[in-house]
């Protein structure tokens, strides 16, 4: 084991590291044949490596970096295609001071990454086309010492993303793209049992077969969406708790040209003035809307709100408690479906507003 409880042994242990880390830099490139196939392993276990803050570090294609219960402070590191970075019950940070690119694969289990910029977007985390990053067991991505200043988290097309029972806070500070939050572009993310606070979008959605389970999302008081999708189908958004409190902004938002995802079982609420529990919208089609508990606190908000030609959805057994329109359906909309909804609106409000023609099917009784 590396690391003592004296001041002597800790010194001796930033020089062992130190070393280390040189022997590893010297690994890494000196093995970078494509001819071989044999791995190249270094593990740091219960060590405090310090780099220089500028410092890069990069993880070549067919090596293995290991740290376990490791302090790290670094600039930007580079885990190239074919590398693989692991850090694991690492709570005492890892402190990132430049970008984290991921080409290879990066696995953040039980351990603490603070992206410590000190303007917004200085540094962030992108997962390339090739890239392969699974955070889990209880692990918490924020920004750094200076809480004032967010980061950038994008996963482009092709890339493989999993995150489950873990926290990220503190992303995005701005409406365009690359700025907004964590930016999904590629299929199949799987996102479960986790936390998202404190972001300009808890999470923005590109790709298709997307599953978003049992998270708590919050959005903040400036871009307040708490998941948008875009251009995008077939994804499940189930069970999650989503609050959010900025004006016009939604707990879920769908637009087309994407289609056929369902959108069940969660509880919304929202608190900022003409925001909405579920917005479809732009000719996003054949959506299931089902079994949500939609809340609407702030003034002239809707409970769920399909417009711009959004055709064929289904909104079936939720339960909407709103200060305006519990169901708003207008622009040129035909041919969705309105089912067993139980929906209280206060003051003289209509609980439902339809233009065009839909399919009201056996609508519980609301109240006015």
């Amino acid at each position: 084991m590396i690391g003592k409880n004296t001041d002597r042994s800790r010194e001796c242990a930033k020089l062992k590291i130190a070393s280390l880390f040189l022997l590893y830099c010297y690994i890494v490139f000196f093995f970078n044949d494509t001819a071989t196939t044999e791995i190249y392993t270094l593990s740091l276990h219960d060590a405090l490596p310090i780099l220089d803050s500028n410092s890069r570090l990069n993880i070549l294609s067919g090596a293995t970096f290991v740290l376990n219960n490791v302090e790290l402070v670094s600039g930007s590191i580079f885990v190239e295609s074919g590398g693989k970075m692991i850090v694991k019950n690492s709570k005492n940070s890892i402190w990132q001071n430049g970008n984290l690119t991921i080409s290879g694969e990066y696995v953040l289990d039980n351990s603490t990454l603070h992206m410590n910029g000190t303007i917004d977007g200085e540094e962030g985390i992108l997962v390339s086309s090739t890239g392969n990053m699974k955070i889990k067991g209880n692990s918490n991505i924020t920004n750094g010492e200076n809480v004032s200043f967010n980061y950038f988290f994008v996963v482009e097309d092709g890339a493989i993303f999993n995150m489950s029972n873990s926290y990220l806070s503190y992303v995005g500070w701005d409406s365009s793209p690359y700025k907004r939050g964590l930016e999904i572009y590629t299929d199949d993310a799987f996102i479960m049992g986790s936390s998202f606070e404190n972001n300009y979008i808890g999470i923005i959605l590109f790709g298709a077969r997307e599953m978003i389970l049992n998270n708590f999302i919050e959005g903040d008081s400036f871009g307040g969406n708490g998941a948008i999708s875009s251009n995008s189908e077939n994804n499940t958004i189930y069970n999650n708790t989503i609050f959010t409190y900025a004006f016009s902004s939604s707990g879920i938002y769908f637009s087309g040209p994407g289609k056929a995802n369902n959108i069940s079982s969660n509880k919304i609420v929202t608190s900022g003035e003409n925001s909405f529990g579920i917005e479809i919208a732009y000719s996003s089609n054949e959506n299931l809307i089902f079994n949500n508990e939609i809340t609407t606190n702030g003034i002239n908000a809707n409970g769920i709100y399909v417009h711009e030609n959004s055709n064929k959805n289904n909104v079936s057994f939720n339960f909407i408690n709103s200060t305006s329109d519990g169901i708003r359906m207008i622009d040129q909309n035909s041919e969705n479906i309105i089912s067993h909804n139980i929906i209280n609106s206060e003051g003289d409000r209509k609980s439902t507003r339809l233009n065009s023609s839909h399919i009201p099917l056996s609508r519980m009784p609301s109240s006015a």
